[in-house]
Order: structure tokens, then C-alpha cells, then sequence
């Protein structure tokens, strides 16, 4: 059984790093051309309104996917299926309230955000990044789901997703 869990944890670890490397590979596909098509003061818009949305996505959902994980594969283990429902909808409910009021915050807080950043030209890029925080609360919600079934599949297909939009829709 041990040796089990240990293959599994690889296996999910190693499913991970991969994706983790899909997605810098991604991010150099997204920055590298984004920069020589922005050029600088594109890029202070970009930065800005990227470096807001980064930190409130931090404070937002640092954590939580693993506590979720952690709980789910608890309640798992002790084949209590009606707790691990209950753990993922209370959780899936706090994280559409964490992301619906961290859109708020970005989108109606725009103007103030860009003006303490000394670049009150970059409100329209931190609007247009608000309604990305609703997204990634709810992704993280379902990560967390998924690692505490020990599936990481899901989770690193989100990931590699999650970099392609921002590829393709950046």
C-alpha cells in the first residue's frame, strides 16, 4: 500500500512539473512578442495592471486549494463521501465570494489602484483583468477537488489552459 501511495505521488508530482514547464514555455511565447508588439510604455500598462490583479489573486487563493486537497483526501480516506461534498461546496461557495468581490475590488478600484501605482493611464487594463479573479477562484476550488483525489490531471490541464487564454486572448 505504501509503495502505492509513493507511485502515486510521483506520478501526480511528475504530471505536475510537466505541466509546469508547458505553462513557462507558454508565458515566454506570451511575454517575449508581447514586449516587441507593446514596446515600453505598453508594457508599464501591461506590468501594472498585471502586477495588481497578481497579488490580489494571492491574497485571494493562497493556500486554499491545499487545505481543500488536504480535507477532501481526509474525509476520503475515512470513506466519508457526504463530508467530501460538503467540504467542496462550501469551499466552491467561499471562492465565488472571494473571486466575485476580488473583481470588485479591481474593477471599481481601478482608478485608485493605478493612481498608487504611478500609472493612472493603466485603469482600463486592470478592468479588463477584473473578471479574471471570478475564473481562478472557481478553478482553484475545483484543483483543490481534484488533488484531494489524488487526480492531477485536471489540475495541470487547467494550468496549461489557463496559460494558453491568457496567450491567446493577451
Amino acid at each position: 500500500m505504501k509503495n502505492e501511495k509513493n507511485q502515486s505521488f510521483m506520478k501526480g508530482a511528475f504530471i505536475l512539473i510537466i505541466a509546469n514547464a508547458i505553462v513557462k514555455l507558454i508565458g515566454a511565447a506570451f511575454k517575449i512578442p508581447l514586449t516587441y508588439l507593446m514596446h515600453e510604455e505598453g508594457m508599464a500598462l501591461f506590468t501594472t495592471s498585471y502586477t495588481m490583479y497578481t497579488w490580489l489573486f494571492i491574497v485571494a487563493t493562497a493556500g486554499i486549494p491545499v487545505a481543500i486537497s488536504r480535507m477532501i483526501s481526509e474525509a476520503r480516506a475515512k470513506s466519508n463521501y457526504g463530508e467530501v461534498k460538503k467540504i467542496f461546496s462550501v469551499s466552491f461557495r467561499l471562492l465565488a465570494i472571494i473571486g466575485i468581490a476580488g473583481s470588485c475590488i479591481l474593477f471599481f478600484g481601478a482608478e485608485f489602484f493605478a493612481e498608487k501605482m504611478d500609472n493612472p493611464d493603466a485603469k482600463l487594463g486592470i478592468m479588463a483583468i477584473s473578471p479574471a479573479m471570478l475564473f481562478v477562484s472557481f478553478m482553484s476550488a475545483y484543483r483543490g477537488f481534484f488533488q484531494g483525489h489524488q487526480d492531477m490531471y485536471p489540475t495541470a490541464f487547467s494550468e496549461v489552459s489557463e496559460a494558453l487564454g491568457k496567450l491567446l486572448i493577451g
